[in-house]
């Protein structure tokens, strides 16, 4: 029976029977109708990311109109998640940055690697990611005024 929406239309009838049909895929109609759904609730996919047994997307912003030292822009729980890949973009009014993050941790330590960056005159930004009460916290210092961190993230679960 098609599901109809002012958004979306999708047929979740059930397939015909097709003897090369993979079993693996007999509930992915289920799948698909719970991401309609969500959509069409207006709840958006992290909801149904949070049901990904893989990774959870997300994504932040942050603006400092002084310099700071060690601010937390981000953090994820270390029972949760394994990992974290970030894309970072930072700018000022003059200045701008881009560089990736990849952090791991194994409950104890933390390691990281900052990949890739480019900017237009010298780096704006230092991280660095601690565990603190049980969440892996990303802090940054910033090097100058008007300072504004957006990222994007992928959250690998344990």
């Amino acid at each position: 029976m098609p599901i109809v929406s002012n958004r979306l239309v999708l047929d979740t009838s059930p397939p015909k029977s097709n003897p090369l049909l993979d079993p693996a895929l007999a509930n992915i109609g289920d799948k698909i109708t719970d991401i309609v759904n969500a959509i069409n609730l207006g709840v958006g996919v992290d909801a149904y990311q949070n049901a990904n047994p893989v990774y959870i997307e997300g994504h932040g912003i942050s603006t400092f109109v002084d310099p700071v030292a060690d601010e937390i822009i981000d953090s994820i729980s270390i029972s949760q998640f394994r990992s974290v890949e970030y894309q970072v973009v930072i700018s000022t009014p003059n200045e701008y940055q881009m560089t990736k993050l990849f952090i791991i941790h194994d409950g104890i330590n933390v390691d990281y690697s900052e990949l890739g960056e480019v900017n237009t005159n010298g780096s704006l930004v230092t991280f660095s990611p601690t565990i603190v009460n049980g969440n892996l916290e990303l802090f940054v210092t910033t090097v100058g005024a008007n300072t504004t961190i957006k990222f994007y993230k992928m959250q690998f679960r344990i």
